[in-house]
């Protein structure tokens, strides 16, 4: 070891364990080095001369150090007090950094967020999301996981996970999570053009369902439909761009979102199917799930409201859907 990184080695262990030493004394001591004259370091500083002088004294005492000689040739810095003040710079400019970053972070600009999204929010919300985030000048950054809600519980529960977005679901009682609604999704089932439901016929099918996610049961959905089906689904995948071409290319009916498949419908290469009953339209909750008793960070507070007003944009172009 050289006799600099000795002498800056005392002087970290002496700053360590003096907490007395504080920034602002630091920067006096930084002020005081750049002029080596008291009177327009402290005009600098907007500090009175004795005052300034006082802080130097202070922080000399503190630390256990010469910093400055003073003579009537002026103000000098000694050997430790150049070391000083070379590491109190860093200090500050670590300091100023960290503040700068903490100011960034309480406006969501500067953090990573890990949450969750299941199958359909995600294939619904988050392009656009990754678009913007790329082109902004934010240093917010995001990692998702695509899964089932039942797949994100465990890793919400581990804290790995700040949030994640599915349909709303029923936890076990003593799961410590709150759910937060996020906005509605309607419910849709689209077939392929030319696809014999949409003549109006009845006793056509039954025709296979492909879909997501398991369905349970066919109880919540229209009437008119649920003996044309055939159940359970033949076809279970994770994966949109598959369903979409098997829709398009078989007699399957896709139990979906109208709003996961804008694309192909505004294309028309699938359409929704519509029913005379006057069945009241399905709809499902999409909800936040998160740990009770945590504060959720600023950036992943402001994701949430994106996601808001993702879907109050996405509804918004549901009626100019073909029919």
């Amino acid at each position: 070891m050289s006799w600099l990184e000795f002498i800056q080695c005392i002087m970290l262990v002496k700053l360590m364990s003096s907490t007395h030493i504080d920034l602002r004394a630091l920067r006096h001591v930084v002020g005081l080095a750049k002029t080596l004259n008291y009177t327009r370091a402290a005009q600098a500083l907007n500090l009175t001369q004795s005052a300034l002088t006082r802080s130097i004294q202070a922080t000399e005492q503190r630390a256990d150090l010469k910093l400055f000689d003073r003579d009537k040739g002026g103000v000098r810095l000694t050997a430790v007090g150049k070391v000083f003040v070379e590491r109190a710079i860093q200090l500050l400019q670590d300091a100023d950094d960290f503040s700068q970053q903490v100011q960034r972070m309480a406006g969501g600009e500067d953090y990573e967020v890990h949450f969750g999204m299941a199958p359909l929010p995600a294939k619904t919300l988050l392009p656009e999301l990754a678009v913007g985030t790329i082109a902004d000048s934010s240093r917010l950054r995001w990692q998702v996981e695509i899964k089932s809600a039942q797949e994100l519980l465990p890793l919400l529960l581990q804290e790995k996970l700040e949030f994640f977005l599915c349909a709303e679901e029923q936890f076990p009682n003593n799961t410590p999570v709150k759910m937060q609604p996020l906005g509605r999704f309607p419910l849709s089932f689209s077939v392929r053009r030319g696809h014999p439901l949409l003549s109006g016929e009845v006793n056509v099918g039954p025709f296979p369902v492909v879909s997501v996610a398991p369905i349970p049961s066919y109880q919540s959905f229209p009437a008119a439909l649920t003996s044309q089906l055939e159940f359970p689904p033949k076809l279970v995948v994770n994966d949109y761009a598959l369903l979409a071409t098997i829709t398009r290319q078989t007699d399957a009916v896709w139990p979906t979102s109208s709003l996961a498949v804008l694309d192909e419908l505004r294309q028309g290469s699938l359409v929704p199917l519509t029913f005379s009953d006057k069945t009241l339209p399905v709809v499902f909750d999409i909800v936040i799930v998160s740990l009770q008793k945590r504060t959720l960070s600023p950036a992943a507070m402001q994701l949430q409201n994106y996601f808001r007003e993702a879907i109050k944009k996405l509804e918004r172009l549901l009626p100019a859907l073909p029919r």
